[in-house]
């Protein structure tokens, strides 16, 4: 065997040893609870839901009334005054196709946002009879603060955090079931 064969191997073998190595000590830290995973839990997860709601409800309006008035933007027929001049290469899409597929993607967008919206709804619906129900819509629509809830209840705040905390926790449940039930028992 010559050096530089037995040179690479070495090397190789040391790297290997290396990222086991890197990769045992990452997974103690993680059993011990000593580093953070890079993935947001449910409850964050919720939370980010919750205050993008009203944002993906304007998106529904908007591109809606996007939809409603293409025709005008983009009409279906050609037009006799537009002459092409030289031919299109073989393999490309013509501006009509270009159009069609934008408005498919657009329309298939429209469809997610709303059945995400749906789901939150749903989820909503499911807690309103609760008493505290209303901290939602304050924290998370219209972006108060503990403090500013609390005020208008007259409550604690610590009253406010525990039940926002408790009805985030239902939603996440509803929202995001089987993640919660793995988080649960990991």
């Amino acid at each position: 065997m010559n050096d530089e064969r037995l040179m690479a191997i070495i090397k190789t073998t040391a790297e290997e040893a290396a990222e086991c190595s890197s990769s045992m000590t990452l997974l103690k830290f993680q059993k011990g609870n000593l580093m953070k995973d890079n993935k947001r839990s449910t409850f964050k997860k919720t939370e980010s839901l919750l205050y993008n709601y009203p944002k993906f409800k304007q998106i529904i309006k908007e591109r809606e009334e996007v939809l409603s008035l293409e025709s005008n933007f983009f009409p279906t027929g050609k037009s006799a005054d537009i002459v092409r001049y030289s031919k299109q290469p073989q393999g490309t899409k013509d501006m009509d196709e270009l159009i069609k597929e934008k408005h498919d993607a657009y329309e298939l967008s429209l469809e997610r946002t709303k059945r995400s919206v749906k789901l939150i709804d749903d989820a909503l619906t499911k807690i309103i009879e609760d008493p505290y129900y209303e901290i939602i819509p304050e924290k998370y629509f219209e972006v108060k603060t503990h403090e500013q809830i609390a005020e208008i209840y007259s409550k604690d705040i610590s009253t406010i955090t525990r039940n926002k905390n408790r009805l985030v926790n239902e939603l996440k449940i509803i929202l995001f079931s089987d993640e919660a039930i793995t988080e649960l028992f990991t």
